[in-house]
């Protein structure tokens, strides 16, 4: 069973763009709590804002700490946090890198998201599709 998630217009300086965006929710210390990513397939993975590490109970204290490099060139420090994942009723290990950074915008990178669901992108029907592969 296919989920759908519709493609988002955004008008930029260069024309109008439609956005793949992916709504799901990632276990906290007590609830799970909604989120909405952008899904960019040129990340290698997803990347989290640092305000978020208490919400999700992170003690970045006591993760491996990483330095993430942009198309930029500039880097920022992370740290990789294994969470719970769950798009309705799917669910999946996410792995995540939280960044030091509170402006940092959500980012749905491939990393584990590629080996739980088969992604298709309609431009057409301005939808994305995901399909579980459990």
């Amino acid at each position: 069973m296919s989920i759908a998630f519709p493609l988002v217009e955004k008008t930029v300086g260069l024309g109008h763009l439609w956005v793949p965006y992916v709504s799901l929710e990632l276990k906290g210390d007590r609830t799970w709590i909604p989120l909405k990513f952008l899904f960019d397939t040129g990340a290698d993975c997803t990347m989290l804002p640092r305000y978020l590490a208490d919400e999700l109970g992170v003690d970045l204290a006591s993760c491996p700490t990483f330095r993430m490099t942009g198309i930029e060139g500039g880097s920022v420090p992370a740290y990789k946090a294994d969470l719970d994942a769950r798009i309705g009723k799917e669910r999946f290990k996410l792995t995540c890198l939280v960044s030091e950074r509170d402006d940092m915008p959500l980012l749905l990178g491939r990393q584990d998201f590629f080996s739980a669901f088969s992604i298709e992108l309609d431009n057409l029907a301005r939808v994305q599709r995901l399909e579980p592969l459990s």
